[in-house]
């Protein structure tokens, strides 16, 4: 995979058409957007970190978004950040 070099970081960028903010937006001239979306991984079981933790119309409102980047030609990323070493995995929730 190609991780191309970025000269312009910008947070908390509104885009798209359900009036959202990117956490990262990362440019360069002649590279395509790249849109960073990033979630915490909040919910352990049994040394398992989940994401989400509970229904979130705000979480698939964000993944509509960066689906539709996408589909413009654009860049997405869609980070899950753990912030605690008792989570040895993370994993989609099923629950929700």
């Amino acid at each position: 995979m190609n991780y191309p070099v970025y000269s312009k970081i910008t947070g908390e960028v509104k885009y798209g058409g359900e009036n959202s903010r990117i956490d990262l937006l990362l440019q360069a001239e002649n590279r395509v957007d790249c849109y960073i979306e990033v979630k915490s991984v909040t919910l352990l079981q049994h040394q398992q970190g989940y994401f989400p933790d509970a229904v979130t119309l705000r979480g698939q409102k964000h993944l509509r978004e960066l689906q539709n980047v996408v589909e413009q030609g654009q860049r997405a990323v869609l980070f899950f950040a753990v912030f605690t070493q008792r989570h040895r995995s993370g994993h989609p929730s099923k629950s929700y």
